[in-house]
Order: structure tokens, then sequence, then C-alpha cells
């Protein structure tokens, strides 16, 4: 098989467009941190102080991954990395690539992890949907730590990462069995009540049944609003070579007009196989 570049697959490239990009925010934590960051409210009592203090060890955090950070001799360009990919009769299904932050490849079935991609590209072409990092990423992760027999954390490790990225996937449309999309924009609040007992319902006295001894519930306040505007396409795959599961999370950038998005969906639907026989037969 032929897989030197073309003169119509360079021009093919260079006229692939990928619309408007939503500018990431440097240092910001990545999809799994914001789920623990989102849970603050609901594990700690304290959780705005928590949230304060984990707020201020991401910025000194981010000082010193930045301070540290390197550039990749020899870099490649996204046409320049692509360019010698393409097989000859390889067309690109739809004319404009989509930008997303994150994919996440979540094994299923005792499935072995899978290095997740950052910010990039994805192209999808009538053989496969190629998704590649060529760009700078400067990202937070926020783990939990716990001792003992605690169940809630003790407490958070924060991992700051500043480098020059060249990641690479292309996987099959034989291989996708599944699409799925979920979009949402909005603002999500948070206010914790919580109910304390009076001190007449210490151990060493006995008022049972007693209104007085009944909790009182009140606020303890509320966390500061989070802004949401993520466009999650799903796709249930199964990764080469060795054809081990996964729930592949592309996590869409902000600016990918929802058209698009439609647009990769319909291909898919179309051409990859095993999601096309799932639709027909659903329709019948």
């Amino acid at each position: 098989m032929n897989t030197s570049p073309s003169t119509s697959e360079i021009l093919l490239l260079q006229n692939l467009t990928g619309g408007t990009m939503t500018t990431p925010t440097p240092y910001a934590f990545d999809p799994a941190s914001q789920q623990v960051i989102s849970s603050l409210p609901a594990k700690h009592l304290s959780h705005r102080q928590a949230s304060e203090a984990i707020t201020e060890s991401a910025a000194r955090i981010a000082s010193s991954a930045e301070h540290g950070r390197t550039v990749m001799r020899n870099g490649l360009t996204y046409d320049q990395f692509l360019a010698g990919l393409l097989y000859s009769e390889e067309i690109m299904l739809v004319s404009q690539f989509m930008y997303f932050d994150f994919v996440m490849f979540n094994p299923e079935l005792n499935s072995p992890p899978r290095a997740n991609m950052t910010s990039g590209r994805a192209f999808l072409t009538n053989h496969r949907l190629l998704l590649l990092s060529a760009e700078v990423y400067q990202g937070l992760s926020l783990s939990t730590l716990s001792y003992g027999t605690d169940k809630k954390p003790t407490g958070y490790a924060i991992t700051g990462k500043a480098s020059d990225i060249l990641h690479y996937q292309s996987i099959p449309l034989p291989n996708v069995h599944s699409v799925e999309l979920n979009a949402s924009v909005g603002v999500q609040s948070v206010e914790t009540v919580m109910g304390l007992r009076p001190d007449c319902c210490l151990a060493l006295f006995s008022c049972a049944g007693m209104d007085c001894c009944l909790k009182k519930w009140s606020s303890i306040g509320q966390a500061p609003a989070q802004t949401t505007n993520e466009r999650i396409l799903t796709l249930g795959v199964t990764m080469p070579p060795w054809n081990n599961r996964y729930m592949v999370k592309l996590h869409l950038n902000g600016g990918v007009p929802m058209a698009l998005v439609k647009e990769y969906i319909v291909a898919f639907t179309r051409f990859a196989p095993n999601v096309a026989t799932k639709a027909q037969a659903a329709a019948f």
C-alpha cells in the first residue's frame, strides 16, 4: 500500500479547517480532577478552606512547572505529521477537524490502562479516526489521599505538568462499535445543609423523643458557582492491536460548533460498519 503523500493529499490537508477554538486556560485541572473538586462540598464541612488551599497550591505548582518547561526539538506541525500517514485512497469524510481538550481512554472488562491525550485535533477518514496532539500542554491533576480506614479523603495531591506533547492514535472504523454525545452549557451551584444535635443530646443525657433534642438543620455555606461548557463524544471501541475494550471520551473544545459534531456522528453512522449495522437494526 502506497503511503507517500500525493499533491492532492497535501492540498486536502491544507484545506482542512477546524472552526473557532476556545483557547484552553493554562494550568486548568483535567476532567477527572474537576470531578474531585466538585465533590468537596459533599465530603468536607470545611470545603471552602479545602478549595482555597487547593487553589493556592495549584498556583505554586503551575509556576514551578512553567519555570522548568522545555520544548521538543525537531517538532512537527499537524500538516507535517499527517502528510505521510494518509493512504493514497484515503479521503476525509468531514471537511473540518475537531479540536479536543482531552481524550480519556476508560478501560472495560479488565483492559489495561491507556495513556490519556491532552489538547489536539480529531480527523475522520473513510478508514479510521485519527487523534493527534502536537501542542504544548500546561495542566494540573488532582488526586485524593487517604490513610488507614478513613472513608473521607484526608488530603489531596496536586501535580503540575508543562510539556511539549506529540501523541498519535489511530482507530480503524470497524473497531468503533457505538457513538454517544453528551453536551451541556450552564452553571452549577452547590449549597451544603448540615444537621447538628444540641448539647442536650450528648451520650451522658437521655432525651429520646424530646423535640428540643432533634437535629437543627442550617446552611454552612455555598460553594463558588461553576460554569460548564461540555461537548463529550463517547465512542465504544476495541483498540488495536489486541482489541481491548475502551470507552473513549473526547472532551471537545468549547468552540466546536454542534453542527460539526453532528457531521461526525452522521459519518460514523454511515461508514463505521458496526455502528451502521446497529443503526439499521434499530430502524426495523
